[in-house]
């Protein structure tokens, strides 16, 4: 045993003793690009999470600095430098990060840009090329990103983006709208015998839907983000009521469906609050997290569990779940995903996941700044970076999958069709209710 103790302990500082380039920081506030590139680099040697996934496991993050600090080098002083050509070179070197939450915006007297290699994964997808997408991130203007609106802030259907703003559609018009498919003054009379509470009282960051299909008993969750949190702490009796009516539809439900799409998460505490209304009577480990104990960049600690814990409602594992993804299905959503996709797998629950693969931005984020207390997460190089936006931790699949930067795919993919979703037909919750009437029945 301690043969087997000194040899893991020596494995440890193998790893932990990796050469890594040490460049200086010392100036307090950068004055020219290279510095900034310069301090960049270090931050993300020491913040970024992910380079197990990254830029031959951190190794190549080497050559990053010795390529392109000569060019940085070259355009001088940050004031006076060519902004664009600065910016073309961080597109560069963050467009292959397979962090899903990560950005970066350069802020320079009155020019600006953000860099967001997931939404570029997104928008290739589309059709876009690296340079219609470098001129996208070039005009953010703090109001999101403004060449995929009209003047009237309306998303633009025929510019450069229109097949990338159509797919946003379906991310907007649920719950927020209350969901046109299922709504009996709607576009479609498919749906006209549903009947729905929703949570939109007062609480400007909540939109939540629940209800029944009449005829056959199956229970509709809808859900546009994960921010619950904040109002159960104040016990609010708006968000109790909801919860307390969500647990008794679901437990009375024949099936279900749990429609996560364009939810791009919140919370995960948010996740306790829901999903023990579909635990069997134990605690369900469904994935795990880690995040870096130390400023090298394969500092890692040890992978923790993330529980959901069973409440005692013992749900019936043959009742059929279909869970609704798309491309926008992120972060808190894909950690229930995979709650649900580790009912099937490890307990024998009969779930569907029907969509399109979601966003691949697993990483859990904490509310303010983490460098000061961890050494991984957000940070900036102030005035000038004003956010290094990622995750403090990593996570994975129960099975030891990860699916930051690819996302997960589902059973069955339905692509999302624009010309039939504005006529009012909602092809991904028609084949939900299709598979999970055909499974009651």
């Amino acid at each position: 045993m301690r043969k087997i103790l000194a040899i893991l302990l020596l494995a440890l500082l193998l790893v932990s003793c990796r050469n890594e380039t040490s460049v200086s920081t010392s100036y307090e506030t950068p004055g020219t690009w290279a510095e900034l590139f310069t301090v960049f680099w270090e931050k993300m040697s020491s913040n970024y999470v992910f380079w197990n996934l990254d830029y031959g496991e951190g190794s190549e993050w080497e050559d990053v600095y010795v390529d392109y600090l000569p060019l940085f080098e070259d355009l001088g002083e940050i004031d006076e430098g060519d902004f664009d050509t600065a910016c073309r070179y961080f597109y560069e070197i963050t467009s292959p990060l397979s962090d899903g939450h990560y950005y970066v915006d350069i802020t320079v007297n009155d020019n600006m840009f953000s860099s967001y290699p997931g939404m570029r994964r997104s928008l290739l997808s589309y059709g876009c090329t690296d340079d219609q997408i470098f001129d996208l991130f070039s005009s953010w203007d703090g109001m999101y990103f403004t060449a995929l609106y009209d003047e009237e802030y309306n998303l633009d259907l025929s510019g450069d983006y229109s097949a990338y703003a159509k797919g946003l559609l379906e991310c907007q018009t649920y719950v927020r709208e209350y969901i046109f498919c299922l709504d009996s003054d709607g576009r479609s009379s498919t749906y006209s015998d549903f009947s729905a509470g929703s949570l939109t009282d007062g609480l400007d960051t909540v939109y939540s839907i629940i209800g029944t299909f009449s005829d056959d008993n199956i229970a509709y969750f809808g859900l546009s983000n994960f921010m619950l949190y904040p109002y159960v702490e104040m016990n609010h009796k708006a968000i109790m009521d909801f919860l307390m009516s969500f647990r008794s539809v679901i437990r009375k439900a024949d099936g279900v469906i749990i429609d996560l799409r364009g939810n791009n998460g919140g919370y995960l505490t948010d996740l306790q609050y829901l999903w023990p209304s579909f635990t069997p009577g134990s605690d369900i480990h469904f994935a795990d997290s880690r995040r870096k104990d130390g400023d090298n960049r394969l500092d890692y600690g040890l992978w923790l569990d993330i529980t959901i814990e069973d409440e005692g409602r013992g749900f019936d594992s043959g009742t059929p779940i279909a869970v609704l993804v798309n491309r926008q299905s992120a972060s808190a959503s894909e950690l229930s995903v995979m709650f649900f996709k580790a009912l099937r797998d490890y307990y024998g629950y009969n779930v569907r996941i029907i969509g399109e693969t979601t966003a691949g931005a697993n990483g859990t984020l904490i509310d303010s700044y983490s460098e000061e207390y961890y050494n991984a997460g957000t940070t900036s190089i102030e005035p000038y970076m004003t956010a290094i936006y990622t995750p403090f931790s990593q996570v994975r699949y129960v099975d030891g999958t990860m699916y930051e930067g690819t996302g997960i795919e589902p059973d069955e993919t339905i692509a999302f069709d624009y010309d039939e979703f504005i006529s009012g037909n909602d092809k991904k919750l028609e084949r939900a209710l299709e598979w999970v009437r055909a499974e009651i029945n």
